[in-house]
């Protein structure tokens, strides 16, 4: 509903067993959690390569990224077939920074999960980033 948060409280996204926290998304009077994950899911059918993006951390504060792909996303039963795999890592960014690539990185064929993830160093930093997919049919 557009006059309801998209849930009833803030979610904490961590480690199995009370490890490393990575995100709390915070209640908000607006459904914004799905926009505060950077995650696109590749459909079956479909290939996907990572054209570019672009990852914004706040001022005097330094974060990881990484992007990962995790194939077989649509099985859903444990074991897992599709292990969370790391593409890149973009180690101590600060400012601005824009990742561009002379190929696209990929293919990625579907069903698969794309995303980004980032931590601040030290002190609590935010971390923004965009992406560019392209989908081509397989």
């Amino acid at each position: 509903s557009s006059t309801m948060g998209s849930q009833a409280g803030d979610l904490t996204l961590q480690e199995s067993g009370g490890g490393t926290e990575w995100d709390i998304i915070p209640v908000s009077p607006i459904g914004e959690a799905q926009s505060t994950l950077g995650v696109f899911t590749v459909p079956a059918g479909k290939k996907a390569y990572l054209l570019s993006g672009n990852v914004f951390v706040d001022s005097n504060k330094d974060a990881d990224l990484i992007f990962f792909q995790r194939p077989n996303a649509d099985d859903v039963t444990s074991p897992y077939s599709g292990a969370r795999r790391i593409v890149s890592k973009f180690l101590a960014i600060s400012g601005g920074f824009h990742i561009s690539r002379r190929s696209p990185a990929g293919s990625f064929t579907g069903p698969c999960d794309l995303g980004f993830m980032g931590r601040g160093n030290g002190a609590t930093a935010d971390v923004s980033v965009d992406f560019e997919i392209l989908l081509v049919d397989e």
